[in-house]
């Protein structure tokens, strides 16, 4: 066995998803060997995969998740010679909501100019609280960092100002495993993004910024595979991309690994690690006065999809998966 790939996803109890599994062999003909999948000791699947020659071939296990919780999973073929490489342990986290804390920055429009008004209908569609995520909301100059070590993502919407302590404890949280959705689209906001809060997680500055309606620009996907947007199909796409948008910052080229660009060139969604955690930019304001993006059916999407990526892929003292050694 040589890998073992659980789901970015957000998991509930009842669903379908998938393992994938990686197996290998280097023997000189094809061997047929059974692999089994256990959910917390007991057996639910056993596949016969046959081995190529000297190569490898990936299997994957649909599985129905049984319970809520943290579930120990085993990928297991038949004891060799070699045992160590005969099983492979997952954590599989099956909750029914994953807590958000979304922080606000500068002051903002009221109605459809603020954007959380947005995010917070992205994250919470019926506004019930019973949702897939629980956002919570906080001001960025006044939160308590200490909730933040059982909080698997954040959600930052134009920080500005938020004070020495503050600043060190989501730097330790990030650099820690944690992880950051932060949108900055106001062009206020960038001398203390670029002089003390990117710097603090050793990111470059913001770039340039464009702020009027004639020169709006669209989307483009750069990296469709990422496990965020895996499961947009192209006409999915598509339609995130009419989207136009002005308001928005074209990040410097190293500033981590372009997700999206601008069409007219220009970094405009990055990802970037932090320590053991992840930092994703989104260099654009969510709200109706920065165009029409938000109107988009696929906003809800692409916004959960991010959040979740975030929240479940698991980093540092977040991670799922541990080998021997680990601390």
């Amino acid at each position: 066995l040589a890998a073992v790939e659980r789901p970015v996803a957000l998991l509930r109890a009842g669903e379908t998803t998938e393992v994938h599994v990686d197996i290998g062999q280097d023997g000189r003909s094809e061997q047929a060997v059974p692999v089994f999948l256990d959910v917390e000791g007991v057996t639910i699947a056993e596949n016969e995969v046959v081995l190529p020659a000297g190569g490898m071939i990936r299997q994957d296990f649909p599985l129905t998740l049984p319970e809520s919780g943290d579930l120990g999973t085993t990928v297991r073929m038949r004891p060799d010679r070699y045992p160590l490489d005969d099983s492979m342990h997952a954590v599989l986290a099956v909750s029914e909501q994953v807590p958000v804390l979304m922080l606000r920055g500068i002051g903002q429009l009221p109605g459809e100019g603020d954007p959380l008004l947005f995010l917070l209908a992205a994250l919470d569609p019926e506004n019930s609280g019973a949702g897939r995520f629980a956002p919570r909301v906080d001001l960025a100059s006044g939160f308590d960092p200490a909730p933040l070590a059982g909080t698997p993502v954040v959600v930052m919407v134009n920080p500005d100002q938020l004070g020495a302590a503050r600043r060190a404890g989501l730097t330790d949280y990030i650099e820690g495993g944690g992880t950051v959705l932060l949108f900055a689209g106001d062009p206020r906001v960038q001398r203390y993004l670029d002089d003390s809060l990117l710097p603090a997680w050793g990111l470059p500055g913001m770039g340039t910024f464009r702020a009027t309606a004639e020169t709006r620009d669209r989307l483009e996907f750069l990296v469709p595979e990422h496990p965020a947007f895996a499961v947009f199909d192209a006409e999915a796409r598509a339609t995130l991309t009419e989207a136009t948008v002005y308001n928005f910052f074209r990040l410097p080229d190293d500033f981590g690994t372009p997700l999206l660009a601008w069409a007219d060139g220009g970094a405009a969604v990055v990802e970037a690690p932090v320590g053991e955690g992840r930092v994703i930019l989104c260099s654009f304001d969510p709200s109706a006065t920065s165009g029409d993006l938000v109107y988009s059916p696929m906003f809800l999407p692409f916004i959960q999809r991010l959040t979740g990526y975030l929240a479940t892929a698991g980093w540092g003292r977040f991670a799922r998966e541990f080998a021997v050694g680990d601390r």
